[in-house]
């Protein structure tokens, strides 16, 4: 009974949401919205046991007790187990066996708390049906605030590859109007088994500077984030829904749900998503998310997007853009403002070849021209977590990346001077680069400036002896 008055009320509420989006809907036309009602039913069965719930096993403390003959005794802790967050399944195309859970970066790091236990960190989850399995993390990304999981295979309580996966939908395809269903509550997941969901619309996308104001959480730099963005669903799921599924009504995954970013007036309940349409590949194959970095930051002024900072020693700074410069046109697509800028820069990556056109002077000073910018790799500061389980670039026993991989410090934050050159991430004991030291940057091969990893493969010879120079001046040969 309270489940069919359920269904009445929902059909209502698609009845008054359709009226107001069709003015001639009538009454009778309530069959309509039944078959929304149903579809959108049949959608929550056959995606509810892809959402499952992560886990955090904490021991209670308890104090000491006297004893019969004055000993102390320790009484036996019990266990607590907390549902903290939702992680959907999903797979790759070329391994459907397999089964990952897409989840938020904040989620694993709730459960795991010490970002250098990553890699051999342990997370439990619970499948729909109550059922527990294990992950281990393959993945992780502060910047983006999305996670990967990979479930143990031959587990006892479950068959990985049955399990169920969401497929992966073209968030592009997606508008502010769309019929969207919310997924999630962990604790609603470990304690019945079953996700809870909720019917909405994606109401909006929320750019750097959403109605003049900052989300509370994202500071003065910009951050991949910042330059993504972030859906705002008219919706949300009773119990928290950090790391859960937005799905279009076909079944298809369109975004993670994420807790990153909080507002300060009446939306902070409302539920954002963190579209996967571009950080979920190289994540699932357990790499790092490759961004582009031009070096450049833009405001809004009437119908253009004029520069306010460059970043020393970006390829925008060595291409001689200044802060007040205009973006008109980005490729042959008009830049009509700063967010639409910030887009494509989103959507670059290192190598990327970018050809913009730029504006400079007022009045009869008014010049124009055409300038190419190659993208390199978007810088990681030390506060952020990277994580990835994927072998890195290899030569002679040393694995290296580009020089802005790992940033320990920069004045000004990402707009201070950018390092030249590759970075040297480990080294293999007994190999001929054992005598080099994780963290040194080398700036050139045998004499040879190199700026990037491009640069540094097509100079650094295979065998045979090597000078290497460090960024800080002092030279290192490689037998």
């Amino acid at each position: 009974m309270i489940l069919r008055r359920r269904r009445w009320a929902f059909g209502l509420a698609l009845v008054g949401l359709l009226s107001q989006a069709i003015p001639n809907l009538h009454a009778d036309d309530a069959a309509l919205a039944r078959a929304l009602e149903a579809r959108t039913q049949a959608t929550i069965r056959s995606t509810g046991h892809a959402i499952v719930a992560l886990l955090r096993k904490r021991t209670a403390t308890t104090s000491p007790v006297q004893g019969e003959f004055g000993e102390q005794a320790r009484p036996e802790q019990p266990l607590f187990v907390e549902a903290v967050a939702t992680g959907v399944l999903v797979s790759q195309e070329n391994q459907p066996e397999s089964r990952y859970v897409l989840t938020t970066c904040r989620a694993v790091l709730s459960i795991v708390e010490d970002p250098t236990r990553l890699r051999e960190a342990r997370i439990d989850v619970r499948l729909h049906g109550k059922r527990d399995a294990h992950a281990t993390v393959i993945a992780a990304d502060s910047r983006c605030d999305l996670a990967v999981l990979k479930l143990a295979e031959g587990i006892p309580s479950a068959d990985t590859s049955k399990l169920p996966s969401l497929p992966l939908a073209d968030a592009a395809s997606a508008a502010k109007g769309s019929f969207v269903i919310a997924l999630g509550n962990p604790a609603s997941l470990a304690r019945d088994g079953a996700a809870e969901a909720a019917f909405g619309t994606l109401s909006g996308i929320t750019p750097f500077e959403w109605n003049g104001r900052q989300p509370i959480e994202i500071d003065r730099d910009l951050t991949p984030a910042d330059l993504s963005s972030l859906w705002h669903v008219s919706t949300t799921v009773t119990g928290g829904s950090e790391g859960g599924a937005i799905v279009d009504l076909d079944g298809r995954l369109l975004a993670v749900t994420t807790g990153r970013v909080s507002l300060e007036d009446q939306r902070a309940a409302a539920t954002f998503g963190m579209p996967v349409d571009r950080g979920i590949t190289p994540l699932l194959r357990g790499e790092e998310l490759q961004l582009g970095f031009l070096g450049l930051e833009a405001k809004s002024e009437e119908d253009r997007a004029r520069l306010v900072r460059v970043a020393p020693g970006s390829p925008a700074d060595e291409a001689g853009l200044q802060p007040g410069d205009v973006i008109t046109l980005w490729g042959d697509e008009p830049i009509t403002d700063a967010w639409k800028l910030h887009r494509r820069m989103w959507r670059t990556m290192p190598g990327d070849l970018v050809r913009v056109t730029v504006r400079r002077g007022d009045g009869d000073a008014v010049r124009e021209r055409k300038i190419d910018l190659t993208a390199i790799r978007w810088p990681v500061r030390a506060s952020e977590i990277v994580f990835s389980t994927a072998p890195g670039r290899q030569w002679r026993g040393m694995t290296f990346d580009a020089a802005t991989a790992r940033l320990s410090s920069l004045k000004d934050g990402l707009f201070g001077r950018l390092p030249a050159g590759v970075l040297v991430r480990a080294v293999d004991p007994g190999s001929p680069t054992a005598i080099m030291r994780p963290g040194q940057v080398i700036s050139a091969v045998n004499g040879e400036d190199v700026a990037n990893v491009n640069e540094f493969v097509t100079a650094a010879p295979a065998t045979g002896p090597v000078r290497l120079r460090l960024s800080h001046g002092e030279t290192v040969t490689i037998p």
